[in-house]
């Protein structure tokens, strides 16, 4: 198999990749009512995952999204994952730390939403008894 060939395998799918990752960073980017000038400009900048789990939370009920929708939409998918693994080994190492990072990033953005959903769930239970 050529290199370019494997290229292609691996390009295609990251561009998909790519549309979900811009879909949420817009959508958090809105939720927060701003964007910051560093954000246009270090596309491996993460920032808080916290304070993006915050905002995603917000979005619950807007637009038709449910826990699970957005649990989808922060999460990385095992295909996802699989492919971006693939464009970390064909890419320079700086590229490869990058999408590395980004991977624990989203982990750790799921984890905040996930948190904050069941502080949610349990206000909820303490406000029904």
């Amino acid at each position: 198999m050529s290199s370019s060939l494997q290229l292609n395998v691996v390009t295609k799918p990251t561009t998909r990749t790519s549309k979900v990752f811009n879909d949420l960073i817009d959508r958090t980017f809105r939720a927060l009512g701003r964007e910051t000038e560093s954000s246009k400009h270090d596309v491996w900048r993460t920032g808080s995952a916290k304070q993006e789990a915050l905002a995603v939370y917000a979005m619950l009920g807007k637009n038709g999204d449910s826990i699970e929708s957005l649990r989808q939409l922060i999460a990385v998918s095992p295909t996802e994952k699989s492919e971006l693994e693939e464009w970390a080994a064909c890419s320079s190492p700086a590229i490869a730390l990058g999408i590395e990072n980004m991977l624990r990033f989203r982990e750790k953005v799921l984890e905040e939403f996930d948190h904050r959903v069941e502080n949610a769930r349990r206000a909820d239970s303490a406000e029904a008894d």
